[in-house]
């Protein structure tokens, strides 16, 4: 054991002790602990309560206090029935508005089937009333009544009563007055007023109860209290027989058996259940407290207000709502498109719909009609929020009903000694793993052992060890284990580590040197912040009177720095004595966190090649591999690419993931391995594959996982809940170790520059496609990359990390551009599962994705917010130094509380957010690095974005700003300018693409390396040569008068190598004869029509020239010729460029061109290729060529085509690609090589 670790232990058992008897004393316990009673499993009685408290609190402040503890305790026990539940269709049936659609329909169905055999029975005279319409009648009949008559009839129709089957004797009886003449009468009204309402809402027609006259002038003829059978006249569409009590019978029986209403009762519900309010009758004595005037206010008022309110499971559904927000999520996909021809249209912007309408209220009609699930995906937090705002305002939901605490044995009140403790936490863990191990936890009997104590064993399904009850409306909710309010500090988890912790938990522990270190390295950070900040403010405040007011006023704060800066001194001292008395030696020159391994090279039973031995070239090793000449070989596995690089390349197999059918088959090999088929049950098909599919093909995870559950009972609930909580499992499952284990290798052995930048990655969403600009560009903005001298750049550095981190298998590239670069990478689901249990560890970084979470610590660095942001009741944000708002749906007023809590911000990404102005607090971020406002609302920059002067990133890209304030130029630090709209995706047109006006002396801001776009005028491209360090520029609007001014500053910038240049319209003509050729150009946009139809002589020498897009140029001569020499060409694109009738690509032509693009030429009318042009072509697109009727002659040559698209072509063109002549495609030169090339046919696409 070296000495490290020896540290690393005795700091944790320090911490064990330190913190055990902080626990101890605190007098926080769960229910079967031993020490402590101060909080317990369940809701404790008032007097239990008051225990706990002060001695001299107030009786009222107490009971105030208690009411508080119980309102949150049912609060936040619904909310964890909820999380356990919300799957679950019969809440969702309920509760959810888009379950209830469906079951509002099927209720009104099945109440117009009830309604229906309610008036045949009514008009047939086999209604059976039942009893429990008076008192009197539930209490008893009279066996010689005339009810006897018709109780054979009745029974028929399967509605008979007797009082041996249906006993009412217990039901609620209703107040006296009830039956009163004028109280009948009032009912009468009330209850026919009801009937048309709910028929109506229930789509219920021909109702012959409300249809015809009844005489209200009878009523005193009525027998109230009668028990006799009621008399009804037979064969008339309206009962005109019924009245008084007889009538209002009838009407509160379809009331009942309809629509589920108890009319004295005053509850309304789907189906009748179990009794009902009866009427008193005449004899009844008022034995009920209540005056009879309060009670019949009480029941007209409950049903007045129901008679004017709406259905309350169309209040449920809520479709006003979630119609309004389909709305405003839809916004998004309502693009408006400039055209030539009919001035602006709108476009849908679903995936692969080209419609185009006049008006943006089509668009959102026709992606209602047309894109539902569209629809329906971007809706479903809105329909989420309401499930379960419709559940937590039901006070009768299930789950609400409080499981209250049970008292503690007196025993356990008395606090045994740390050893007693100890040993007792070791015993019940010791029975907890043995029985985790038998795999008996699951389904133990009552004499199991367990570690959740006796109080209910309802808590152990609520953290999924005990048995998995299906789910029961009536069901209570598990007792909830929660802080006491005046009780002392709140409860944490910290308790626990004594008796369940693993080495991985020591670097993680707040009391390890590794954590003091961070820490202190965090807090160092936050100083030099503040500083920054409070310098900052001192210099914006303005005159020299508010400075020095503002300097009095941040007084405090300046010497609470002081203070920290002293505190910080101190604690760097300690550390420095730790490490000196225990030795403690750090290698400055390792590049990684862990220096050595203890690696082996198995070589037999016996022998071991360990680090120190040489493999290569020893005389040794090589003998012992060969002895017995057995056939010994050396098998070396690595996730390095540059290790493998040392192999001789045949004998390098790089592994591939499985493919789905093949993991899925070894998963159901290991999981059911004890069923004589191995086929995956039914049931647990849905979470099988959610699991195979999280393990991406790995068959380590998949062998490891699918071992792990042959042992668990085949249960959808067991594995639901194993899916759910499968990264907690990776972290601490010790089956699953081993996993993390190897997963962490690779993770430990990162230089310390690639390790928090990895990490970083795992802030984004599962199975999100990571952009490489924007994820080099937060790198840099976090200060996340260093600097490696003046003639490198911070971004080529960050290429550099992405490139590593991919040779170490840690991303996956997924798209690549036309040049063969990175577009996009992704990490596996388990190491992003790994990676984020790492960073929230560390308190790195947190990404929220509503996972049961409703707070966030306030010592997390970075936050990302994926979905249900307002899911948060607390959002700490002092220390917070990135906040990305990837939830496009969150309303403005919560956005600008949140970030009005944040001051030290160096990233803020707010893309998709619905806001309309910049929150006033932005501007107040002095620390900001990265500004994201693109695809906002957001129409004005304000002046006050001269105080951001640190910002280096500002995206403002298809937002609603048009100008750009003066006091831009004052940010000297920006590193790219992003500021433009796309209005045709297409890019078919010469404005396709509109620029935001940005003052001329913003080439002051020498640091700008990417300028994307700006408006040329004469003041702008005189001082573009300023920008020194340019590497992307987009210049629009350029005007012949400007292009002697803008060649010259194109001529200082010897980095560019991105360029695009538009004229101002398409009667402009530029002369590029003065541009001079570019040495590092490698993209060259250029739209606009040339002088003379002639290429400038500056692309003979565009040798770098990688990808070239020509728009509306004009030429008179094929252009083709000009371009061959650019060897190294991989897209090409032509729009408008040719007014010609003939392209030709000869032989040896463009060896690398990728992606070629021709697209509206009007006059092009046929196109030749030779043999050996275009050898790498994969994507062929044809666009808006009208007159060219006949497939390219020549293209059965090019054998790499993957991708043919085409768009707007004539129709003789699309029949003879489709049909017999598209096998030309497919064919060689010469039968021998037809019969030796294997080409994969290409894939066409007919967008027209």
């Amino acid at each position: 054991m070296d000495m490290t670790t020896s540290v690393v232990e005795a700091e944790v058992g320090m911490m064990m002790t330190d913190t055990m008897a902080d626990w101890a004393d605190s007098g926080f316990g769960a229910s079967n602990d031993g020490p402590g009673i101060t909080q317990r499993e369940g809701l404790m009685t008032y007097k239990q309560f008051i225990q706990v408290l002060e001695d001299d609190i107030s009786p009222a402040e107490a009971e105030k206090r208690y009411q508080e503890y119980r309102t949150e305790y049912i609060t936040t026990q619904k909310r964890a029935y909820f999380d356990l539940n919300k799957n679950d269709d019969r809440l969702k049936d309920k509760y959810h508005p888009t379950n209830l659609s469906s079951v509002i329909d099927r209720r009104n169905d099945s109440c117009k089937a009830t309604a229906k055999d309610f008036f045949h029975d009514l008009q047939n005279g086999t209604l059976d009333l039942g009893p429990g319409i008076t008192a009197a009648a539930a209490s008893g009949s009279d066996g010689n009544s005339d009810d006897d008559g018709d109780s054979d009839k009745r029974r028929k129709h399967g509605r008979g009563s007797s009082k041996e089957t249906d006993p009412l004797s217990g039901a609620p009886v209703a107040h006296p007055v009830s039956s009163e003449s004028r109280r009948v009468q009032v009912d009468i009204e009330q209850a026919l007023a009801l009937v048309r309402k709910l028929d109506t809402e229930k789509g219920i027609v021909g109702n012959i109860l409300s249809s015809g006259d009844h005489d209200k002038s009878d009523v005193d003829k009525s027998h109230i209290g009668s028990m006799g059978p009621i008399i009804i006249i037979r064969g008339l569409t309206t009962v005109k027989g019924l009245e008084g009590v007889e009538l209002l019978d009838t009407l509160l029986t379809y009331l009942w058996r309809i629509h589920g209403v108890d009319y004295y009762g005053m509850s309304e519900t789907n189906e009748a259940k179990g009794s009902r309010h009866v009427r008193a009758d005449n004899k009844t004595s008022n034995t009920t407290n209540i005056n009879a005037a309060d009670w019949e206010k009480k029941v007209d008022t409950f049903w007045q207000e129901r008679l004017r309110g709406q259905d309350p499971m169309v209040i449920l559904a809520a479709k006003d709502k979630i119609d309004a927000a389909a709305v405003e999520v839809l916004e998004p996909y309502v693009r408006k498109i400039r055209d030539e021809k009919y001035g602006w249209k709108y476009g849908c912007g679903a995936k692969g719909c080209t419609k185009l309408f006049h008006a943006p209220e089509f668009v959102h009609k026709h992606l209602r009609l047309k894109h539902p699930e569209l629809v329906l995906e971007l809706t479903s937090k809105v329909r989420e929020d309401l499930y379960f705002q419709n559940y937590m305002n039901d006070p009768n939901a299930p789950g609400g009903t409080p499981v209250m605490q049970q008292s503690a044995p007196d025993k356990s009140r008395q606090r045994p000694g740390m050893d007693n403790r100890l040993r007792y936490d070791r015993a019940n863990r010791r029975e907890y793993d043995r029985a985790e191990r038998d795999g008996s936890r699951y389904g133990r009997g009552d004499r199991s052992p367990s570690l959740d104590g006796a109080d209910d064993q309802m808590f152990d399904a609520f953290r999924g060890r005990g048995p998995n009850a299906p789910f029961v409306p009536e069901l209570p909710a598990p007792p909830i284990l929660m802080p006491i309010p005046g009780a002392g500090s709140a409860w944490t988890n910290d308790g626990w580590s004594c008796a369940n912790y693993n080495h991985a938990s020591i670097f993680s522990s707040r009391s390890s040197p590794f954590a003091k270190v961070r820490d202190v390295a965090h807090d160092v950070e936050d100083i030099v912040d503040e500083y920054a900040y409070l310098a900052a403010q001192a210099i914006d405040t303005g005159t020299f009177f508010k400075r020095k007011f503002q300097q009095t006023k941040n007084v405090a704060a300046w010497q609470n720095i002081s203070r920290q800066i002293s505190q910080v001194e101190t604690r760097i001292q300690r550390l420095s004595a730790m490490r000196n008395r225990y030795g403690i030696s750090i290698d400055e020159k390792s590049s990684s966190n862990m220096s050595q391994y203890p690696r082996q090279l198995s070589v037999s039973d016996s022998a071991y090649l360990t680090d120190d031995t040489e493999i290569v070239g020893n005389a040794s090793v090589t003998r012992r591999l060969t002895q017995n000449n057995l056939g010994g070989r050396v098998l070396i596995t690595t996730r390095k690419k540059d290790v493998a690089f040392l192999a001789d390349h045949n004998c390098v197999v790089e592994l591939e993931a499985l493919p789905h059918t093949e993991a899925w088959h070894l998963f159901c090999k290991k999981a059911f391995r004890r069923l004589e088929d191995k086929m995956c049950p039914e049931n647990l098909r849905p979470w099988a594959e959610k699991i195979v599919t999280k393990c991406q093909g790995l068959p380590l995870a998949i062998v490891a996982i699918g071992s792990l559950l042959s042992y668990r009972e085949f249960e959808e609930q067991e594995w639901k809940l194993f899916y759910n909580q499968l990264g907690w499992q990776l972290a601490n499952n010790p089956e699953l170790n081993w996993i993390a284990n190897i997963l962490n290798l690779s993770l430990n052995d990162l230089p310390s520059y690639l390790r928090s930048c990895f990490l970083y990655c795992s802030l984004f969403p599962e199975d999100c496609r990571i952009k490489r600009k924007m994820l080099v560009e937060l790198w840099i903005a976090e200060g996340l990359v260093e600097e490696r001298g003046d003639g490198t750049t911070m971004e080529e550095v960050a290429q550099c990390y992405l490139t590593e981190l991919t040779q170490r298998s840690l991303l996956a590239v997924i798209e690549r551009n036309a040049c063969g670069r990175a577009r996009t990478f992704r990490m596996h689901d388990l190491v992003r599962e790994m990676a984020s249990i790492i960073a929230k560890k560390e308190r790195l970084a947190f990404s929220y994705d509503n996972v049961g979470i409703t707070q966030v610590a306030h010592e997390y660095r970075r936050l990302w917010i994926q979905k249900d942001a307002q899911s948060l009741r607390y959002l700490g944000g002092s220390k917070l130094r990135s906040f990305v708002l990837l939830d496009i749906g969150e309303p403005s007023s919560w956005i600008y509380d949140a970030l009005s809590r944040f001051r030290l911000l160096r990233v803020l990404c707010l893309r998709f957010a619905n806001i309309e102005q910049v929150p006033g607090v932005v501007t107040e971020l002095y620390n900001l690095h990265y500004l994201d406002l693109s695809h906002t609302k957001v129409k004005h920059i304000p002046a006050s974005f001269k105080n951001l002067i640190n910002l280096q990133f500002l995206d403002i890209r298809s937002s609603y700003v048009e100008e750009l304030p003066l006091e831009i130029t004052l940010l000297t630090n920006l590193r790219n300018l992003y500021a433009y709209v796309i209005h045709d995706l297409q890019e078919r047109s010469l404005d396709c693409i509109s620029a935001t006006k940005i003052p001329g002396n913003i080439c002051h801001l020498k640091n700008l390396q990417a300028l994307q776009t700006v408006s040329a005028n004469k003041d702008l491209v005189s001082h573009l040569g300023n920008l020194t360090r340019m590497r992307s520029l987009c210049v629009m609007k350029v005007q012949q008068s400007y292009i002697a001014e803008l060649c010259n500053s194109l001529t200082k910038m010897p980095n560019l190598s991105r360029l695009f240049i538009s004229s101002c319209d398409m009667d402009e003509t530029l002369n590029l004869k003065m541009l001079k050729a570019l040495s590092n150009l490698k993209v060259f946009w250029l739209a606009g029509k040339l002088e003379g139809g002639v290429l400038p002589p500056m692309f003979a020498k565009l040798e770098k020239i990688t990808e070239l897009k020509l728009d509306w140029s004009g030429l008179k001569k094929d252009p083709i010729e000009s371009f061959s020499y650019m060897l190294n060409l991989v897209v090409l694109v032509l729009t408008g460029a040719y007014d010609g009738e003939r392209l030709n690509f000869h032989a040896k032509w463009f060896p690398k061109l990728n992606l070629l693009q021709l697209a509206d030429m009007e006059h092009l009318n046929r196109i030749e290729i030779e043999d050996g042009s275009m050898m790498c072509l994969r994507e062929l697109d044809l666009v808006g060529l009208r007159n060219l009727n006949e497939v390219p002659k020549g293209i059965r040559y090019i054998r790499t085509l993957h991708e043919m698209i085409i768009t707007d072509m004539p129709k003789e063109f699309i029949v003879k690609i489709q049909g017999s002549d598209s096998q030309q495609l497919h064919s060689s030169a010469t039968p021998h090589e037809e019969a030796s090339c294997n080409v994969v046919a290409p894939k066409i696409q007919d967008k027209s």
